[in-house]
């Protein structure tokens, strides 16, 4: 115990002594934006030595002396040597002459991490094999087993710049791919998880114009199958389903840099899972389903008393409607549902997610994400292929369509859903305010 205790406070005083040189380490110049050419000067203890290099340049380490050219976009490493000690500073990209009202994100990661043709992340490794289930997607040979199929996560330095170029977030975290089919694209969305071991457990800060919340993990999304096409399409359906007070994924869009290198405009988007949750409705004990009925938190119990009292019950009777609206929202059932039948997505099959918590009132509620099928056919027979199950397709399984036409038999509820299909298409689906 006295040696535990002794290591505990050794680690503290560590902690204070690197706390206390770091805050002598003044920088000319912060990270950010910069118009024109500038030497970037930095102040430390005179009794320490500051090395740094620059990630352009090579992987070795270098003396500062008097001060350093920054005349192009590029990220530096700080280190600083005090009595033998060496302290790790902030990495701090500079970006040259690149004008934008969109937030930046820049993500240093050592290359192999990404390409290694063997551990590469972002790449097919040594283990991928043809998959003739799928043979390609999009032009792509589907390759299963690949690297970028799997869990594999890599740590990774994240700056994010806001609109008015002030760094948020400067912290290192973990990187993974992230998607479902998207991940055979040669462009790959990512997720960013902070974790205790890469220094802090959570992301602090304003990403998504909420205030300054706790983020333990977000998604830089490159708009999945419209990623070749407009990149904002499921930020446009998701932001107008947010005015029927839906839950969406939060989104800004952003520059992302990857080692200074430009790799586009992805969309910052929240991740959905029980952090989600808590972070919109500060609750943290939930049921958290998605598909047919695949638990992602908590339990399912609640929801197969509803799948079981919808199969065995009148629903045209107003007591039994009644009871089976107390499982769930149904307003908000109704606009999940006439939202995807708006936008036309056939995809919505695979990306039903809902959930509930008693700390509100114990009533399921869903969550519209993944829109990227949507928007492809005006003359799309989805309400129709919904509502009836004589034609089933890929998109329809009886399942994903069982609520609804359960509520449909209700008189209430059908008159209901189709006086919110008017008002939806003559306000927030209107031809002209989805245009502006």
């Amino acid at each position: 115990i006295f040696l535990m205790i002794k290591k505990r406070i050794l680690i503290f005083l560590l902690f204070f002594y690197c706390v206390s040189v770091k805050s002598q380490v003044i920088f000319s110049h912060d990270a950010g934006v910069y118009n024109t050419p500038f030497y970037l000067k930095i102040s430390y203890p005179d009794e320490a030595t500051l090395y740094y290099h620059d990630i352009h340049i090579d992987q070795r380490k270098k003396i500062f002396s008097d001060s350093l050219l920054i005349n192009r976009t590029t990220t530096i490493f700080f280190e600083l040597n005090n009595n033998g000690e060496s302290i790790h500073l902030d990495k701090k990209t500079y970006f040259f002459d690149f004008q934008t009202n969109f937030n930046i994100v820049s993500l240093t990661i050592p290359n192999n991490s990404l390409f290694n043709p063997s551990s590469g992340i972002y790449v097919a490794g040594p283990n991928a094999r043809y998959d003739s289930t799928i043979s390609k997607i999009n032009g792509c040979v589907s390759m299963s087993n690949s690297n970028y199929l799997k869990k594999i996560e890599r740590e990774v330095y994240v700056e994010i710049f806001d609109e008015n170029g002030l760094r948020i977030i400067n912290q290192s975290a973990g990187l993974r791919i992230f998607g479902g089919l998207t991940r055979y694209y040669p462009e790959k969305s990512l997720k960013i998880v902070a974790r205790k071991k890469y220094g802090k457990s959570r992301m602090k800060a304003n990403i998504f114009k909420k205030g300054t919340k706790k983020y333990k993990q977000f998604i830089l999304r490159h708009s999945g199958q419209d990623y070749k096409k407009t990149r904002f399409k499921d930020v446009l359906s998701t932001n107008l389903a947010s005015k029927s007070f839906l839950d969406v994924q939060a989104s800004v869009p952003s520059h992302l840099f990857v080692n200074t290198e430009y790799w586009g405009v992805y969309n910052i988007r929240e991740k959905i899972n029980k952090h989600y949750i808590d972070n919109n409705y500060g609750v943290d004990k939930i049921d958290l389903l998605k598909g047919k009925n695949i638990v992602e938190e908590g339990n399912s119990k609640r929801y197969k008393e509803l799948l079981n009292f919808l199969s065995n019950s009148d629903l045209s009777l107003a007591s039994e409607y009644n009871h089976a609206i107390s499982f769930m929202d149904h307003r908000n059932f109704a606009n999940f549902w006439i939202y995807q039948i708006y936008f036309g997505n056939q995809d919505v099959r695979g990306n039903i997610r809902y959930w509930r918590s008693d700390s509100l009132d114990g009533r399921f509620r869903w969550i519209l994400y993944d829109t990227d099928l949507g928007w492809l056919n005006s003359n799309s027979s989805l309400l129709f292929d919904i509502i009836f199950t004589n034609n089933i397709k890929w998109y329809n399984p009886k399942w994903s369509t069982f609520l609804l036409r359960s509520l449909l038999v209700n008189k209430e509820f059908k008159e209901y859903f189709i006086n919110q299909i008017a008002f939806l298409t003559s306000t927030i689906l209107s031809e002209d305010y989805v245009k502006k």
